[in-house]
């Protein structure tokens, strides 16, 4: 949402963002069309059997130690501690971030 946001209105400035998606309806719509067009992937791919897991605060906490330990981003360190949580051990994904982490099989997409 924040990321169509910054988008339309050509700012990386996150309270400056935030000011507009709160007093600009048109903008708000249009953010929150790209946070439902999501919602409807996420559901296809739950009909075909993806399940979604919950994070909690062991995850929250081991993302701390995987964040240093292979020197991750905040949100990919949570990725690699949800997957071990869960024992996922295959990871598709396009982000090169990930091809240091051991703990995980690192699947990409072809280049086309």
């Amino acid at each position: 949402m924040v990321g169509k946001g910054s988008e339309i209105l050509n700012s990386i400035k996150i309270t400056r963002i935030k000011k507009h998606l709160t007093q600009d309806a048109a903008l708000s719509a249009d953010c929150y069309k790209v946070c439902r067009d999501f919602w409807g992937y996420l559901t296809t791919l739950q009909a075909t059997g993806l399940r979604i897991v919950s994070v909690s605060i062991y995850e929250q906490e081991a993302s701390l130690r995987l964040g240093s330990r292979y020197l991750l981003l905040p949100t990919d360190a949570l990725h690699v501690a949800t997957c071990q949580r869960h024992r996922i051990h295959h990871c598709a994904t396009a982000d090169a971030h990930f091809e240091q982490v051991d703990l995980l099989q690192i699947w990409k997409p072809a280049k086309q």
